[in-house]
């Protein structure tokens, strides 16, 4: 038995060190789900009445990409296809990534997915997720001090949270819960 010699044309049949620290933080960053699904990165923040979610997808047309929009999420989907460019040659290092993709983003608040609105452009796919109308917050206009009928033939003044009645028996409060 013999040992062959190491040789520099073995090395590439190893990963260096480097490069499996490299492909584990990549993993960490942009998650893949181990089902071979692709992960990609994406920025999801609140900004005024709504959402805005931005995602990286280099390499990938307007119609492959593919967006489900729901009150409480949304998903975005598609796929790398791999290319075969070299069918003669033999590939030295192969790192772009390719198969489906698939990620969904779950919300804090109901959306409106039927006024949801997407752009792409140099990779970046933007959505723009409107919140929904009820859960808007809402301005309540307060109203002077009204008088109100109670249909006894006594006068109700409503205030804020106490009514009075007059009538023949004198002044009478009563407090009102909000309604």
């Amino acid at each position: 038995m013999s040992i062959a010699p190491f040789t520099r044309g073995m090395a590439r049949d190893f990963v260096t060190l480097r490069d499996a620290m490299d492909r584990l933080f990549e993993e960490s960053v942009v998650p893949s789900n181990g089902e071979g699904l692709v992960g990609f990165a994406a920025d999801l923040y609140e900004e005024g009445d709504g959402f805005v979610l931005k995602a990286s997808l280099p390499g990938i047309r307007r119609d492959e990409i593919q967006i489900e929009a729901t009150a409480n999420g949304i998903t975005i989907s598609g796929e790398y296809k791999r290319d075969d460019e070299t069918k003669d040659g033999v590939y030295l290092r192969r790192e772009r990534r390719y198969g489906r993709f698939q990620r969904t983003f779950e919300l804090p608040v109901e959306i409106d997915p039927a006024n949801a609105e997407a752009s792409f452009e140099d990779g970046v796919l933007t959505v723009k997720l409107p919140k929904s109308e009820h859960v808007k917050p809402k301005q309540i206009k307060v109203t002077p001090s009204a008088s109100l009928p109670s249909g006894n033939g006594r006068t109700k003044t409503a205030t804020t949270g106490m009514a009075t009645e007059t009538g023949n028996g004198g002044t009478k409060a009563t407090a009102q819960t909000a309604r």
